[in-house]
C-alpha cells in the first residue's frame, strides 16, 4: 500500500507532542538541541531542509552518504520515519518506524521546531 502523505496533517499536528513521541522513540539515540553531541544515531536539530548525511562529525551508514545531495524535507521525513529500512536501503537506523500517520507529523512538527528558523509548512 502507499504510504499516507503526512504534508496534509502538518498544519494542526502538535510539536509538543511530537517531543514526546520522540522522547520516547527517539531519545535513547538521537539527541535534538542545537550543538547537541551525537549519541549512537545523529544530532537531529536543524535535520529538515538539511541533506542526508549533513553531519561532518557523524559517521553515516554508506546508504545514508549515497543520499548526502537529497534534503530532509517533508516527504522524505515522512517515508524515512515510517519505515527506515524500506526508505534507505542499508541503514543503520534500527528502528522499526512509527506506523500512524499522525505521530509522524506530531515528530515532524517538532523536528520542524528545532530551527532557528523553522522551514514553512507545505
Amino acid at each position: 500500500p502507499a504510504l499516507e502523505p503526512v504534508e496534509p496533517l502538518l498544519a494542526a499536528a502538535s510539536a509538543d507532542t511530537g517531543r514526546q513521541v520522540a522522547g520516547r522513540l527517539c531519545a535513547s539515540c538521537h539527541s535534538f538541541e542545537q550543538g547537541g553531541a551525537n549519541k549512537v544515531g545523529p544530532n537531529l536539530y536543524g535535520v529538515l531542509g538539511n541533506h542526508h548525511a549533513h553531519l561532518d562529525n557523524f559517521n553515516y551508514s554508506p546508504a545514508m552518504k549515497a543520499l548526502s545531495e537529497k534534503p530532509w524535507d517533508y516527504a522524505a521525513l515522512n517515508e524515512f520515519l515510517a519505515a527506515p529500512a524500506r526508505a534507505v536501503k542499508g541503514t543503520r537506523m534500527a528502528f522499526a518506524g512509527i506506523r500512524d500517520v499522525k505521530q509522524r507529523a506530531d515528530v515532524i512538527a517538532y523536528l520542524r521546531s528545532l530551527d532557528a528558523s523553522p522551514k514553512p509548512l507545505p
